[in-house]
């Protein structure tokens, strides 16, 4: 017999794309970040890559462990939680984000490459 259960579960390997801030707009500290992943798809025949990017929400019991910075690649594992909020203008806001409950660094940021005086136009 089948259990009632049910799995909230993601895995995503990805690259951070801005620097992660602390928030406490839901009450508890977190550092917010988001990453994006990228796959081929086809697309008018050919193959095109497509990028998806994700909020990530990390509790600071995990946060404070961690030195995240822009451009290197994580492996998060969490779950997909909707919270709702009421922004400035009294407007209620649903915002759906990952929260992470483990994050790996798999590299560090790749330095953007120099081109030596010679080669700059």
């Amino acid at each position: 017999m089948l259990s009632q259960s049910t799995i909230n579960k993601v895995l995503l390997l990805g690259k951070i794309m801005n620097e992660p801030v602390w928030s406490q707009d839901s009450g508890e500290k977190a550092l917010c970040f988001t990453i994006a992943t990228t796959e081929k798809v086809k697309k008018n025949a050919e193959h095109v890559l497509h990028e998806e990017y994700h909020d990530i929400r990390l509790g600071s019991h995990l946060a404070n462990d961690l030195q995240l910075r822009r451009g290197e690649l994580v492996y998060i594992q969490g779950k997909i939680q909707t919270r709702q909020f009421v922004d400035e203008e009294q407007i209620r806001r649903y915002k759906t984000e990952i929260v992470a409950l483990s994050v790996d660094i798999i590299t560090a940021p790749q330095a953007e490459p120099q081109l030596s005086q010679a080669h700059r136009f």
